[in-house]
C-alpha cells in the first residue's frame, strides 16, 4: 500500500532529523544520509559506546573502514527508537564523562 509506505518513509525522515538536530546540539559531529541511518563521530568512545547501545538492542553498526574509525553508523527507522537511543546514549556519554571511582 504506497499511503503506509508513505507514512513509514515520513516517520523516518522525522525521526532522522529529530537524531540529527539533537546530537549536532550536544556538540557532536553528525553526517545525515538519504537512506535510514546517520553517522556519528565518538572518536576514541566509539567502541564502548558501541558495545554499550547494542546491549539495548540498539541498530548500531561499526564501519570496519580505517579512514571511519571513530564513528558508528545508527540505524533511524522512527521516532520512538530514537527517543531510546538518545536516552541511553546521554546516559553513556554522562557515565563516560564521570566514571565512577
Amino acid at each position: 500500500n504506497q499511503n503506509k509506505v508513505r507514512k513509514l518513509i515520513i516517520e523516518q525522515k522525522l525521526a532522522s532529523n529529530f537524531i540529527f538536530i539533537e546530537l549536532t546540539a550536544r556538540g557532536y559531529e553528525v553526517v545525515k544520509s538519504s537512506a535510514n541511518w546517520i553517522m556519528l563521530n565518538l572518536e576514541n568512545d566509539v567502541d564502548i559506546v558501541f558495545e554499550l547501545l547494542l546491549e539495548q538492542k540498539i541498530e548500531v553498526f561499526r564501519p570496519t573502514n580505517v579512514l571511519l574509525s571513530g564513528w558508528l553508523r545508527i540505524s533511524t527507522p522512527n521516532m520512538k527508537k530514537m527517543k531510546y537511543l538518545l536516552f541511553f546514549f546521554d546516559k553513556i556519554m554522562k557515565e563516560l564523562q564521570n566514571p565512577k571511582l
